[in-house]
């Protein structure tokens, strides 16, 4: 494999990292964003609210995707060894 190829290979990593990073958050963060005035007294009631969950299923979604686009970069890459 020649370099070039190489440094495309990892181009291609850091840039899907990037697009994934926002949309990777924590339940905290997600609570925070999505609590309006009137929310549950605790952290439980508020993960149960419709906003939150959404947000934290595109957080799991993206995890997953970005294990993928590094699998797949990584086999891309042994191929052409």
């Amino acid at each position: 494999m020649n370099l070039v190829s190489l440094l495309g290979l990892a181009c291609d990593l850091a840039g899907s990292a990037f697009i994934v990073r926002g949309l990777i958050i924590s339940k905290r963060y997600a609570i925070d964003i999505e609590t309006v005035r009137f929310t549950g007294a605790t952290d439980e009631i508020n993960l149960r609210r419709l906003q939150v969950k959404d947000r934290l299923k595109q957080s799991l979604n993206a995890k997953i995707g970005l294990v993928f686009l590094i699998l797949g970069f990584l086999l891309q890459a042994y191929a052409n060894l």
